[in-house]
């Protein structure tokens, strides 16, 4: 699936929506409901810049087989630990997600990646999008994030939203 900084694909005459599918109605929610992380003027292009998520290709995952893997390295069709089934690995251009990538300490467990990467409280099942702080961060070229069966994955003991959550969070 593509994904792009207009939220559209044009092949030939037709027109397509992209992965995300936002049309105008979302933008202003987006806008209302989310105005610490976005501008009041935000356009279907500055989505990738505030709000894509994902991991540093450093952060591990275990595997359903006990092998841990590098994030960049899952498969579609990986078996993760708790039996959750990879339906995509999504691989973000980084370079000019606003945040970047910073460490983030849950749970004493060290979580390398950008803003909006949703956790899910294990008891309550809450959701809640990681803030991480602009300063001191890391500009890698690319971060990553998983599509999964369940909506979501356990990474360091704690459980993330899979990356269609932290776009419609």
């Amino acid at each position: 699936c593509i994904n792009t900084d207009t939220k559209y694909v044009k092949i030939g005459k037709y027109t397509y929506s992209d992965w995300d599918d936002l049309d105008d109605e979302d933008l202003a929610k987006l806008r209302n409901n989310c105005s610490d992380l976005v501008p009041n003027t935000l356009s279907q292009g500055d989505i990738h810049h505030y709000l894509d998520a994902g991991f540093h290709e450093d952060m591990k995952i275990e595997l359903k087989n006990g092998k841990v893997v590098s994030i960049p390295d899952v498969k579609v069709n990986d078996v993760l630990r708790n039996g959750e089934r990879v339906c995509g690995v999504v691989q973000v251009d980084c370079k000019d997600v606003a945040s970047g990538v910073s460490d983030y300490c849950l749970n004493n467990s060290m979580i390398r990646c950008t803003s909006n990467v949703i956790v899910i409280n294990n008891e309550s099942g809450e959701k809640t999008p990681i803030k991480v702080s602009c300063q001191n961060n890391m500009k890698p070229d690319y971060v990553y994030h998983l599509l999964t069966d369940s909506g979501c994955f356990v990474m360091n003991g704690i459980r993330f939203g899979d990356y269609n959550m932290s776009v419609e969070y």
